[in-house]
């Protein structure tokens, strides 16, 4: 047996299409008897030219290339006089959530075509890689929707073994809940992954290079309004994002704060991560914390600008 992902599915035919760059789908079912294929509910078009038309924009937006190196399209299992094919096909159609981001305003967001466009261009996810969002899809789209799907969750079974299951932490909304439908859910309460829609500097050069339009930079700051009604900002998170709010408001702010900061640790260090805020210093037990830099960008400017430097 074999089991595979399916890119895009076709609703008026029912073709699966099967999209990469080395073709393992084929030779795993050239060899398998059966083939399971799994898809997301949100991977279906309605014709075979809406089908060619992502392929191509999702190629031409991930590496340039006119199409990907291997396309395969599945019709059903294989047909008498065929050479090759596996002889059952069962595909599954998940979930898993993605309902619910509809409900809750995030549809858009299932629009996503996983080309890595907005990966490419953020210069948080250059910075860090892939790795440290801690799943998939990473970046600016995984930085929306995986704070939004259920995770698996222990469940003990007779006799004490554990087995996972996907569903929600056992959580009881307070009397007084916030308005928020996605407030109130335990998905945004119990994710470890909550904390992603503040890793964005909101530049807004995602929004401009998705080829089908996702504006990434507006779910994140209605990702970051519904998780403060969730209660789970600690005192620290609240601090530093008025902190924040304070040195945006003035260059005058900005540069007290920038001075501050280059004084108090300089440079931020393991040897010196006693000197930082709790906050920080619990970030930097798993991160590097680059130093500020000696002068803000204003400075440096208006010194290029004196030495007639453009």
């Amino acid at each position: 047996m074999s089991i595979g992902g399916v890119d895009l599915a076709v609703a008026e035919t029912g073709t699966l299409a099967l999209a990469g760059d080395s073709g393992s789908d084929r030779f795993g079912m050239a060899v398998g008897r059966v083939h399971v294929a799994m898809m997301g509910i949100e991977q279906v078009v309605s014709s075979v030219e809406d089908l060619f038309f992502l392929l191509q924009l999702k190629a031409r937006s991930a590496s340039g290339a006119a199409l990907a190196g291997s396309v395969t399209l599945l019709d059903g299992p294989a047909r008498p006089g065929d050479p090759d094919g596996p002889d059952e096909l069962v595909l599954v159609i998940v979930d898993n959530g993605r309902s619910d981001l509809l409900r809750w305003g995030y549809g858009d967001a299932l629009a996503c075509i996983k080309c890595g466009a907005c990966l490419n261009t953020c210069p948080v996810y250059r910075e860090i890689g892939g790795q440290a969002y801690g799943g998939q899809p990473a970046g600016p789209i995984g930085a929306v929707v995986l704070p939004l799907l259920p995770l698996p969750t222990p469940r003990i079974l007779p006799g004490g073994q554990k087995s996972a299951r996907f569903g929600r932490p056992n959580w009881r909304p307070p009397a007084t809940s916030p308005a928020s439908p996605i407030a109130l859910s335990t998905v945004l309460r119990g994710s470890p992954f909550a904390d992603l829609a503040q890793a964005s500097t909101l530049c807004g050069a995602c929004g401009d290079v998705c080829p089908v339009g996702i504006d990434i930079p507006r779910l994140l700051i209605r990702l970051r309004g519904d998780f403060h009604q969730t209660g789970r900002s600690t005192p620290g998170q609240q601090l530093g994002r008025r902190l924040f709010a304070w040195s945006m408001a003035s260059p005058e702010h900005y540069g007290r704060l920038h001075r501050w900061l280059v004084r108090s640790a300089r440079p931020f260090g393991k040897e010196r991560i006693h000197r930082l805020p709790p906050p920080l210093r619990s970030w930097t037990q798993s991160r590097d914390l680059p130093p500020p830099a000696q002068r803000t960008f204003r400075e440096r400017w208006q010194a290029r600008r004196s030495e007639g430097r453009p």
